[in-house]
């Protein structure tokens, strides 16, 4: 015999996904982080790069207004569906799908032009090797976001897509957006073979610098904010950064830090990413 539940079903707390959805992506920026990294320190150090072989394939260019393109649609589906229009979110939404199958299919395209011109992913060339590492990395990404909004796609059809569902879908594809002009960046001014390993490390501090600025500036807020809303005592003891961090952290919603910390936490990323090229390849 059979027994039946007629309990009520169990829902997940309202956030969940977008939670969810955020610690997927820290765990993808580490990945994409650390594969620049590897990239810019092989690029200081080597000695021979891109002379004498063709420059990135022109269909990049397209790619990248794809994913542009991609990027506000999602947007503009999100805004639709907060303000009612159903019909119009649902347009754009698909929208967005065959935006997503065009960027793969350029890259495709992009792949075929540089196989042509004898580069093809086998090729001895570290040259040839970093541009499919970081393109097929980014695509393989997208892939996935193929498969969730499709996924999403057949929700909406049938009627049980909702906002949440629309909100972390074009998430997603803003942070392979950002993921992308910092790859697409990387593969224009790596493939100048004037670029030297000194000119890489000055770049580097350059950056370094400014993201310590930038940290101090978050660090400095917490700060503040811990005297306004606490005691000068507290505030005090958060001179020590952490400290700081974790206290802002614990009362977010209540001090307005919640972006605050998300700043604190990029910029700290971006003194480790590039101090560490930096002394990678002056330790060559």
């Amino acid at each position: 015999m059979s027994q039946s539940t007629g309990g009520p079903q169990q829902t997940l707390p309202p956030g969940t996904g977008a939670l969810g959805l955020h610690a997927f992506l820290a765990s993808i920026s580490i990945l994409f982080v650390s594969t620049l990294c590897a990239y810019w320190i092989v690029r200081g150090q080597a000695g021979f790069w891109s002379e004498g072989l063709p420059g990135i394939p022109r269909g990049l260019w397209l790619s990248t207004a794809l994913l542009v393109l991609l990027s506000g649609s999602s947007q503009t589906a999100t805004n639709l569906f907060r303000a009612g229009h159903k019909d119009a979110c649902g347009r754009m939404f698909k929208l967005g799908f065959f935006l997503a199958a065009g960027f793969v299919a350029s890259q495709y395209l992009n792949w075929s032009e540089l196989t042509s011109a004898h580069l093809a992913p086998n090729a001895k060339s570290l040259y040839a090797f970093s541009f499919y590492m970081l393109t097929g990395l980014h695509v393989l990404h997208v892939l996935g976001g193929l498969v969730w909004h499709w996924i999403a796609l057949r929700k909406w059809n049938k009627g049980s897509a909702n906002e949440e569902t629309i909100h972390n879908t074009a998430v997603y594809w803003h942070f392979l957006g950002v993921c992308w002009v910092a790859l697409f960046a990387s593969l224009i001014f790596g493939a100048n073979a004037s670029v030297q390993g000194e000119d890489i490390i000055r770049v580097c501090w350059y950056i370094t610098g400014f993201g310590a600025l930038m940290f101090i500036a978050c660090w400095l807020k917490a700060i503040s904010a811990i005297a306004k809303h606490e005691s000068i005592m507290l505030a005090a003891v958060a001179i020590i950064p952490m400290v700081a961090f974790l206290r802002a952290f614990m009362k977010a919603d209540e001090m307005k830090m919640r972006r605050t910390l998300y700043w604190w936490v990029i910029w700290f990323g971006v003194i480790l990413a590039s101090t560490s090229v930096a002394l990678a390849i002056l330790m060559r």
